[in-house]
Protein backbone atom coordinates (compact mmCIF):
# COMPACT_ATOMS: atom_id res chain seq x y z
CA UNK A 1 0.00 0.00 0.00
CA UNK A 2 1.33 3.47 -0.93
CA UNK A 3 1.83 5.93 1.94
CA UNK A 4 0.19 9.34 1.76
CA UNK A 5 3.34 11.09 0.41
CA UNK A 6 3.60 8.70 -2.51
CA UNK A 7 -0.13 9.12 -3.15
CA UNK A 8 0.31 12.90 -3.13
CA UNK A 9 3.26 12.52 -5.52
CA UNK A 10 1.25 10.44 -8.00
CA UNK A 11 -1.71 12.79 -7.84
CA UNK A 12 0.45 15.88 -8.42
CA UNK A 13 2.03 14.20 -11.44
CA UNK A 14 -1.47 13.70 -12.88
CA UNK A 15 -2.63 17.23 -12.06
CA UNK A 16 0.45 19.20 -13.10
CA UNK A 17 1.78 17.14 -16.00
CA UNK A 18 -1.24 15.27 -17.35
CA UNK A 19 -3.45 18.34 -16.72
CA UNK A 20 -6.15 16.42 -14.88
CA UNK A 21 -8.53 18.59 -12.84
CA UNK A 22 -7.59 18.37 -9.16
CA UNK A 23 -11.01 17.50 -7.74
CA UNK A 24 -11.64 14.86 -10.43
CA UNK A 25 -8.14 13.37 -10.08
CA UNK A 26 -8.45 13.12 -6.30
CA UNK A 27 -11.92 11.55 -6.35
CA UNK A 28 -10.83 9.02 -8.99
CA UNK A 29 -7.67 8.15 -7.04
CA UNK A 30 -9.64 7.60 -3.84
CA UNK A 31 -12.21 5.45 -5.66
CA UNK A 32 -9.50 3.20 -7.15
CA UNK A 33 -7.27 2.77 -4.08
CA UNK A 34 -7.81 1.56 -0.54
CA UNK A 35 -6.94 4.60 1.56
CA UNK A 36 -7.80 5.29 5.18
CA UNK A 37 -9.93 8.30 6.09
CA UNK A 38 -6.93 9.81 7.91
CA UNK A 39 -4.67 9.44 4.85
CA UNK A 40 -7.37 10.87 2.55
CA UNK A 41 -7.42 13.98 4.70
CA UNK A 42 -3.59 14.25 4.64
CA UNK A 43 -3.42 13.71 0.87
CA UNK A 44 -6.04 16.39 0.13
CA UNK A 45 -4.37 18.83 2.52
CA UNK A 46 -0.97 18.25 0.94
CA UNK A 47 -2.05 18.30 -2.71
CA UNK A 48 -4.14 21.43 -2.31
CA UNK A 49 -1.52 23.08 -0.10
CA UNK A 50 1.17 22.56 -2.74
CA UNK A 51 -1.08 23.86 -5.53
CA UNK A 52 -1.95 26.90 -3.42
CA UNK A 53 1.71 27.71 -2.68
CA UNK A 54 3.46 26.43 -5.81
CA UNK A 55 4.77 29.82 -7.01
CA UNK A 56 6.41 30.49 -3.63
CA UNK A 57 7.86 26.97 -3.43
CA UNK A 58 9.38 27.34 -6.92
CA UNK A 59 10.87 30.70 -5.93
CA UNK A 60 12.57 29.02 -2.96
CA UNK A 61 13.88 26.16 -5.11
CA UNK A 62 15.35 28.63 -7.60
CA UNK A 63 16.98 30.60 -4.80
CA UNK A 64 18.65 27.68 -3.02
CA UNK A 65 19.30 25.19 -5.81
CA UNK A 66 22.39 25.19 -8.02
CA UNK A 67 20.22 23.59 -10.71
CA UNK A 68 17.59 25.93 -12.12
CA UNK A 69 14.03 24.75 -11.88
CA UNK A 70 13.53 24.21 -15.61
CA UNK A 71 16.48 21.78 -15.59
CA UNK A 72 15.24 19.66 -12.66
CA UNK A 73 13.66 16.30 -13.49
CA UNK A 74 9.84 16.65 -13.35
CA UNK A 75 9.29 13.86 -10.85
CA UNK A 76 12.09 15.11 -8.62
CA UNK A 77 10.56 18.58 -8.77
CA UNK A 78 7.26 17.28 -7.40
CA UNK A 79 9.07 15.45 -4.60
CA UNK A 80 10.79 18.74 -3.76
CA UNK A 81 7.38 20.45 -3.69
CA UNK A 82 6.29 17.89 -1.08
CA UNK A 83 9.45 18.25 1.01
CA UNK A 84 9.47 22.06 1.01
CA UNK A 85 5.71 22.34 1.62
CA UNK A 86 5.92 20.13 4.70
CA UNK A 87 9.02 21.94 6.00
CA UNK A 88 7.42 25.40 5.64
CA UNK A 89 3.73 24.84 6.31
CA UNK A 90 3.17 21.67 8.38
CA UNK A 91 4.56 22.63 11.77
CA UNK A 92 3.34 19.45 13.45
CA UNK A 93 5.51 17.36 11.11
CA UNK A 94 9.13 16.57 12.02
CA UNK A 95 11.18 18.01 9.17
CA UNK A 96 13.98 15.42 9.37
CA UNK A 97 11.37 12.65 8.93
CA UNK A 98 9.85 14.52 5.97
CA UNK A 99 13.26 14.81 4.30
CA UNK A 100 14.13 11.15 4.88
CA UNK A 101 10.83 9.96 3.40
CA UNK A 102 11.13 12.27 0.38
CA UNK A 103 14.67 11.02 -0.26
CA UNK A 104 13.40 7.42 -0.23
CA UNK A 105 10.68 8.41 -2.69
CA UNK A 106 13.21 10.10 -4.99
CA UNK A 107 15.52 7.05 -4.93
CA UNK A 108 12.57 4.74 -5.67
CA UNK A 109 11.50 6.66 -8.77
CA UNK A 110 14.74 8.26 -10.05
CA UNK A 111 17.73 6.60 -8.36
CA UNK A 112 20.38 7.32 -5.71
CA UNK A 113 22.01 10.33 -7.38
CA UNK A 114 18.80 12.39 -7.56
CA UNK A 115 17.80 11.12 -4.13
CA UNK A 116 20.97 12.69 -2.77
CA UNK A 117 20.11 15.92 -4.60
CA UNK A 118 16.69 16.02 -2.84
CA UNK A 119 18.42 15.37 0.49
CA UNK A 120 20.99 18.15 0.12
CA UNK A 121 18.59 20.79 -1.16
CA UNK A 122 15.85 20.00 1.41
CA UNK A 123 18.32 20.19 4.31
CA UNK A 124 19.74 23.47 3.01
CA UNK A 125 16.26 25.01 2.82
CA UNK A 126 15.28 23.63 6.25
CA UNK A 127 18.32 25.22 7.91
CA UNK A 128 17.99 28.55 6.07
CA UNK A 129 14.38 29.79 6.12
CA UNK A 130 10.92 29.63 7.67
CA UNK A 131 7.53 30.74 6.37
CA UNK A 132 7.44 33.49 9.00
CA UNK A 133 10.73 34.90 7.68
CA UNK A 134 9.39 34.81 4.14
CA UNK A 135 6.34 36.90 5.08
CA UNK A 136 8.61 39.45 6.80
CA UNK A 137 11.04 39.67 3.85
CA UNK A 138 10.30 42.89 1.94
CA UNK A 139 12.53 41.75 -0.92
CA UNK A 140 9.99 39.05 -1.81
CA UNK A 141 7.02 40.54 -3.66
CA UNK A 142 3.48 39.84 -2.50
CA UNK A 143 2.53 38.00 -5.68
CA UNK A 144 5.27 35.46 -4.87
CA UNK A 145 4.43 35.28 -1.15
CA UNK A 146 0.82 34.41 -1.97
CA UNK A 147 1.64 32.35 -5.08
CA UNK A 148 -0.14 34.40 -7.72
CA UNK A 149 1.08 33.39 -11.21
CA UNK A 150 2.33 36.43 -13.14
CA UNK A 151 -0.16 35.84 -15.99
CA UNK A 152 -3.14 36.04 -13.60
CA UNK A 153 -1.68 38.90 -11.57
CA UNK A 154 -1.13 41.12 -14.61
CA UNK A 155 -4.52 40.16 -16.08
CA UNK A 156 -6.40 41.06 -12.90
CA UNK A 157 -4.47 44.31 -12.41
CA UNK A 158 -6.07 45.42 -15.68
CA UNK A 159 -9.38 43.59 -15.51
CA UNK A 160 -10.50 42.95 -11.91
CA UNK A 161 -14.19 43.86 -11.74
CA UNK A 162 -13.64 46.66 -9.21
CA UNK A 163 -12.64 50.33 -9.31
CA UNK A 164 -10.90 50.16 -5.91
CA UNK A 165 -7.22 49.45 -5.22
CA UNK A 166 -6.89 46.40 -7.46
CA UNK A 167 -3.45 45.29 -6.34
CA UNK A 168 -4.45 45.30 -2.68
CA UNK A 169 -7.72 43.47 -3.45
CA UNK A 170 -5.86 40.79 -5.44
CA UNK A 171 -3.39 40.20 -2.61
CA UNK A 172 -6.23 39.97 -0.06
CA UNK A 173 -8.15 37.53 -2.26
CA UNK A 174 -5.24 35.18 -2.85
CA UNK A 175 -4.33 35.24 0.82
CA UNK A 176 -7.91 34.10 1.52
CA UNK A 177 -7.77 31.52 -1.30
CA UNK A 178 -4.72 29.96 0.39
CA UNK A 179 -6.21 29.91 3.90
CA UNK A 180 -9.99 29.43 3.65
CA UNK A 181 -11.31 26.02 4.71
CA UNK A 182 -14.97 26.92 5.22
CA UNK A 183 -17.75 24.62 4.03
CA UNK A 184 -21.36 25.80 3.94
CA UNK A 185 -24.50 23.75 4.46
CA UNK A 186 -27.68 25.14 2.91
CA UNK A 187 -30.71 24.11 4.98
CA UNK A 188 -33.52 23.06 2.64
CA UNK A 189 -36.39 23.31 5.12
CA UNK A 190 -37.96 26.04 7.23
CA UNK A 191 -39.48 23.55 9.69
CA UNK A 192 -37.87 24.38 13.04
CA UNK A 193 -38.24 20.77 14.24
CA UNK A 194 -36.32 19.52 11.20
CA UNK A 195 -33.66 22.21 11.68
CA UNK A 196 -33.22 21.08 15.29
CA UNK A 197 -32.79 17.48 14.10
CA UNK A 198 -30.09 18.61 11.66
CA UNK A 199 -28.16 20.42 14.40
CA UNK A 200 -28.58 17.52 16.81
CA UNK A 201 -27.21 15.08 14.24
CA UNK A 202 -24.20 17.30 13.53
CA UNK A 203 -23.50 17.42 17.26
CA UNK A 204 -23.88 13.63 17.57
CA UNK A 205 -21.25 13.18 14.83
CA UNK A 206 -18.95 15.73 16.53
CA UNK A 207 -19.14 18.05 13.52
CA UNK A 208 -18.65 21.58 14.84
CA UNK A 209 -20.80 24.24 13.21
CA UNK A 210 -21.90 27.84 13.54
CA UNK A 211 -24.61 29.80 11.77
CA UNK A 212 -23.22 31.89 8.91
CA UNK A 213 -22.47 35.39 10.19
CA UNK A 214 -20.50 36.75 7.24
CA UNK A 215 -21.20 40.02 5.48
CA UNK A 216 -23.52 38.59 2.80
CA UNK A 217 -27.06 39.32 3.99
CA UNK A 218 -29.36 36.32 3.57
CA UNK A 219 -33.08 37.05 3.77
CA UNK A 220 -34.73 33.72 2.97
CA UNK A 221 -32.20 30.99 3.74
CA UNK A 222 -30.52 29.47 6.79
CA UNK A 223 -26.89 28.39 6.39
CA UNK A 224 -24.50 26.54 8.69
CA UNK A 225 -20.73 26.92 8.45
CA UNK A 226 -18.36 24.00 9.15
CA UNK A 227 -14.60 23.58 8.72
CA UNK A 228 -14.48 20.16 7.07
CA UNK A 229 -16.77 18.15 4.82
CA UNK A 230 -15.65 14.87 6.39
CA UNK A 231 -18.55 12.77 7.69
CA UNK A 232 -21.30 14.89 6.09
CA UNK A 233 -22.06 12.22 3.47
CA UNK A 234 -23.00 9.73 6.20
CA UNK A 235 -25.53 11.96 7.93
CA UNK A 236 -29.21 11.05 7.69
CA UNK A 237 -30.08 14.72 7.14
CA UNK A 238 -27.77 14.80 4.11
CA UNK A 239 -29.07 11.54 2.66
CA UNK A 240 -32.64 12.79 3.13
CA UNK A 241 -31.91 16.06 1.32
CA UNK A 242 -32.46 18.35 4.30
CA UNK A 243 -29.02 19.91 3.76
CA UNK A 244 -26.89 20.58 0.67
CA UNK A 245 -23.24 21.59 0.34
CA UNK A 246 -22.94 24.86 -1.58
CA UNK A 247 -20.76 27.95 -1.42
CA UNK A 248 -22.21 30.95 0.36
CA UNK A 249 -21.87 33.18 -2.72
CA UNK A 250 -24.12 30.86 -4.75
CA UNK A 251 -26.61 30.63 -1.87
CA UNK A 252 -26.63 34.43 -1.64
CA UNK A 253 -27.24 34.77 -5.38
CA UNK A 254 -30.27 32.44 -5.22
CA UNK A 255 -31.56 34.40 -2.23
CA UNK A 256 -31.32 37.64 -4.24
CA UNK A 257 -32.90 36.05 -7.31
CA UNK A 258 -35.83 34.81 -5.23
CA UNK A 259 -36.34 38.28 -3.75
CA UNK A 260 -36.46 39.76 -7.26
CA UNK A 261 -38.95 37.11 -8.40
CA UNK A 262 -41.27 37.99 -5.49
CA UNK A 263 -40.85 41.71 -6.16
CA UNK A 264 -41.21 41.78 -9.95
CA UNK A 265 -43.42 38.80 -10.85
CA UNK A 266 -46.63 39.42 -8.92
CA UNK A 267 -49.20 38.71 -11.61
CA UNK A 268 -49.08 34.89 -11.71
CA UNK A 269 -48.42 31.78 -9.65
CA UNK A 270 -47.82 29.22 -12.39
CA UNK A 271 -44.22 30.12 -13.22
CA UNK A 272 -41.98 28.22 -15.64
CA UNK A 273 -38.41 28.33 -14.35
CA UNK A 274 -35.45 27.18 -16.48
CA UNK A 275 -31.83 26.60 -15.48
CA UNK A 276 -30.03 26.19 -18.82
CA UNK A 277 -26.55 25.24 -17.45
CA UNK A 278 -27.86 23.45 -14.40
CA UNK A 279 -25.28 20.87 -13.22
CA UNK A 280 -24.61 20.07 -10.45
CA UNK A 281 -28.04 21.54 -9.69
CA UNK A 282 -27.48 23.79 -6.68
CA UNK A 283 -29.13 26.89 -8.11
CA UNK A 284 -32.33 25.34 -9.49
CA UNK A 285 -32.69 23.17 -6.37
CA UNK A 286 -32.15 26.24 -4.19
CA UNK A 287 -34.96 28.08 -5.98
CA UNK A 288 -37.12 24.94 -5.77
CA UNK A 289 -36.78 24.73 -1.98
CA UNK A 290 -37.40 28.47 -1.54
CA UNK A 291 -40.61 28.19 -3.57
CA UNK A 292 -41.66 25.12 -1.58
CA UNK A 293 -41.06 26.88 1.75
CA UNK A 294 -42.58 30.21 0.70
CA UNK A 295 -46.16 29.84 -0.53
CA UNK A 296 -48.08 26.69 -1.47
CA UNK A 297 -49.86 28.15 -4.54
CA UNK A 298 -46.58 29.62 -5.77
CA UNK A 299 -44.94 26.19 -5.53
CA UNK A 300 -47.68 23.75 -6.57
CA UNK A 301 -48.45 25.49 -9.86
CA UNK A 302 -44.88 26.23 -10.94
CA UNK A 303 -42.74 24.11 -13.27
CA UNK A 304 -38.99 23.64 -12.81
CA UNK A 305 -36.74 22.71 -15.74
CA UNK A 306 -33.04 21.74 -15.61
CA UNK A 307 -30.93 21.45 -18.76
CA UNK A 308 -27.27 20.63 -19.43
CA UNK A 309 -25.16 19.41 -22.32
CA UNK A 310 -23.07 16.47 -21.04
CA UNK A 311 -24.39 13.01 -20.08
CA UNK A 312 -22.33 12.86 -16.87
CA UNK A 313 -23.82 16.18 -15.79
CA UNK A 314 -27.33 14.92 -16.49
CA UNK A 315 -26.59 11.85 -14.34
CA UNK A 316 -25.34 14.16 -11.58
CA UNK A 317 -28.53 16.23 -11.73
CA UNK A 318 -30.67 13.10 -11.45
CA UNK A 319 -28.63 11.85 -8.48
CA UNK A 320 -28.67 15.18 -6.60
CA UNK A 321 -32.38 15.85 -7.20
CA UNK A 322 -33.25 12.33 -6.04
CA UNK A 323 -31.32 12.87 -2.79
CA UNK A 324 -33.12 16.16 -2.18
CA UNK A 325 -36.52 14.52 -2.90
CA UNK A 326 -37.15 16.87 -5.84
CA UNK A 327 -39.73 15.16 -8.03
CA UNK A 328 -41.62 17.72 -10.10
CA UNK A 329 -38.66 18.84 -12.19
CA UNK A 330 -37.94 18.20 -15.85
CA UNK A 331 -34.36 17.15 -16.68
CA UNK A 332 -33.13 17.05 -20.28
CA UNK A 333 -29.87 17.05 -22.20
CA UNK A 334 -29.78 20.29 -24.18
CA UNK A 335 -27.20 22.80 -25.40
CA UNK A 336 -27.67 26.21 -23.78
CA UNK A 337 -27.18 27.65 -27.27
CA UNK A 338 -30.38 25.91 -28.40
CA UNK A 339 -33.13 28.40 -29.32
CA UNK A 340 -36.03 27.11 -27.28
CA UNK A 341 -39.54 27.43 -28.68
CA UNK A 342 -40.98 27.35 -25.15
CA UNK A 343 -41.36 30.52 -23.12
CA UNK A 344 -40.29 30.92 -19.50
CA UNK A 345 -40.93 33.33 -16.65
CA UNK A 346 -37.51 32.85 -15.00
CA UNK A 347 -34.28 31.77 -16.71
CA UNK A 348 -31.00 31.09 -14.89
CA UNK A 349 -27.84 31.37 -17.02
CA UNK A 350 -24.90 30.27 -14.86
CA UNK A 351 -22.46 30.20 -17.75
CA UNK A 352 -19.07 28.50 -18.30
CA UNK A 353 -16.25 30.81 -17.21
CA UNK A 354 -12.55 31.01 -16.30
CA UNK A 355 -13.32 30.11 -12.66
CA UNK A 356 -10.95 32.70 -11.16
CA UNK A 357 -13.32 33.13 -8.22
CA UNK A 358 -13.12 29.51 -7.06
CA UNK A 359 -9.34 29.10 -6.84
CA UNK A 360 -9.70 28.33 -3.11
CA UNK A 361 -11.51 25.10 -4.05
CA UNK A 362 -9.72 24.41 -7.35
CA UNK A 363 -6.18 25.84 -7.02
CA UNK A 364 -4.99 24.17 -10.24
CA UNK A 365 -7.03 26.82 -12.10
CA UNK A 366 -4.09 29.15 -11.39
CA UNK A 367 -1.77 27.06 -13.54
CA UNK A 368 -4.20 26.23 -16.34
CA UNK A 369 -5.32 29.83 -16.91
CA UNK A 370 -4.74 31.11 -20.46
CA UNK A 371 -5.50 34.73 -21.31
CA UNK A 372 -6.13 33.88 -24.96
CA UNK A 373 -9.08 31.67 -23.91
CA UNK A 374 -10.97 34.58 -22.35
CA UNK A 375 -12.13 35.90 -25.72
CA UNK A 376 -13.70 32.58 -26.75
CA UNK A 377 -15.35 32.32 -23.32
CA UNK A 378 -16.78 35.84 -23.74
CA UNK A 379 -18.36 34.90 -27.06
CA UNK A 380 -19.93 31.78 -25.57
CA UNK A 381 -21.20 33.63 -22.49
CA UNK A 382 -22.73 36.42 -24.53
CA UNK A 383 -24.33 34.01 -27.00
CA UNK A 384 -25.93 31.97 -24.21
CA UNK A 385 -27.41 35.10 -22.63
CA UNK A 386 -28.64 36.42 -25.98
CA UNK A 387 -30.14 33.08 -27.03
CA UNK A 388 -31.95 32.43 -23.76
CA UNK A 389 -33.28 35.97 -23.51
CA UNK A 390 -35.37 35.27 -26.62
CA UNK A 391 -37.26 32.58 -24.65
CA UNK A 392 -38.25 34.90 -21.79
CA UNK A 393 -41.82 36.12 -21.35
CA UNK A 394 -42.53 39.84 -21.04
CA UNK A 395 -42.26 40.83 -17.35
CA UNK A 396 -40.07 37.75 -16.84
CA UNK A 397 -36.63 37.64 -15.19
CA UNK A 398 -33.35 36.29 -16.55
CA UNK A 399 -30.13 36.04 -14.56
CA UNK A 400 -26.53 35.92 -15.76
CA UNK A 401 -23.88 34.60 -13.38
CA UNK A 402 -20.26 33.39 -13.28
CA UNK A 403 -17.80 32.20 -10.65
CA UNK A 404 -15.15 34.62 -11.88
CA UNK A 405 -14.03 38.15 -11.02
CA UNK A 406 -12.94 39.94 -14.19
CA UNK A 407 -14.65 42.69 -16.16
CA UNK A 408 -14.33 40.83 -19.47
CA UNK A 409 -16.62 37.97 -18.43
CA UNK A 410 -18.93 40.02 -16.23
CA UNK A 411 -19.61 43.74 -16.60
CA UNK A 412 -18.64 43.81 -20.29
CA UNK A 413 -21.07 41.01 -21.17
CA UNK A 414 -23.86 42.75 -19.28
CA UNK A 415 -23.17 46.16 -20.83
CA UNK A 416 -23.04 44.68 -24.34
CA UNK A 417 -26.32 42.84 -23.73
CA UNK A 418 -28.11 45.96 -22.48
CA UNK A 419 -26.77 48.00 -25.38
CA UNK A 420 -28.36 45.63 -27.90
CA UNK A 421 -31.53 44.82 -25.93
CA UNK A 422 -33.40 47.96 -24.95
CA UNK A 423 -36.39 45.86 -23.90
CA UNK A 424 -34.45 44.58 -20.88
CA UNK A 425 -33.85 46.42 -17.61
CA UNK A 426 -31.00 45.64 -15.21
CA UNK A 427 -32.69 45.27 -11.79
CA UNK A 428 -29.87 43.81 -9.69
CA UNK A 429 -26.12 43.30 -10.03
CA UNK A 430 -23.26 42.41 -7.71
CA UNK A 431 -19.61 41.40 -7.91
CA UNK A 432 -18.53 39.34 -4.89
CA UNK A 433 -14.79 39.39 -4.25
CA UNK A 434 -13.41 36.93 -1.71
CA UNK A 435 -12.43 38.56 1.58
CA UNK A 436 -12.21 37.72 5.29
CA UNK A 437 -15.63 39.27 5.96
CA UNK A 438 -17.80 37.42 3.45
CA UNK A 439 -15.86 34.08 3.49
CA UNK A 440 -17.22 33.53 -0.03
CA UNK A 441 -15.98 32.36 -3.40
CA UNK A 442 -15.64 35.06 -6.04
CA UNK A 443 -18.97 35.33 -7.86
CA UNK A 444 -20.83 37.71 -10.15
CA UNK A 445 -24.50 38.01 -11.02
CA UNK A 446 -26.74 40.34 -12.97
CA UNK A 447 -30.54 40.08 -13.01
CA UNK A 448 -32.64 41.55 -15.82
CA UNK A 449 -36.37 42.07 -16.33
CA UNK A 450 -37.93 42.00 -19.79
CA UNK A 451 -40.14 45.08 -19.93
CA UNK A 452 -41.56 44.73 -23.44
Amino acid sequence: MKNYRESSFLLLCDILYKKKLSHIAINSFFDNNEISIEDKSLIKKEVFGILENKVLIEYIINKYSNVKINKIDKKILIILYISIYEILFLKNFKSYATIDECVKLAKKYKGIFLGNFVNALSRNIYSSISYEKILEDNDISNDIKYSIPSSIFSFLLKNLNSDNDRENLIIQMFHCFNTFTHIFLRINTNDEREIKKIKDELNNYNISFIEYKGSLNLINQKVLQIDSVGGIWDLRCFKDGLISIEDISSIYFIDKLFENIKLHITHKFDLKILDCCAAPGGKISGIYHLFKNYKKDFFDNSIFIARDLIDKKIDLLIKNFAREKIKNISIMKQDAMHLDENKYDVIICDVPCSGLGVIAKKPDIKYNFKINEIESLQKLQYQILMTKSKSLNVDGIISYSTCTIDICENAKIVNDFLEKNKNFLLIDEEQILTNKNNLADGFYFAIFKRIK
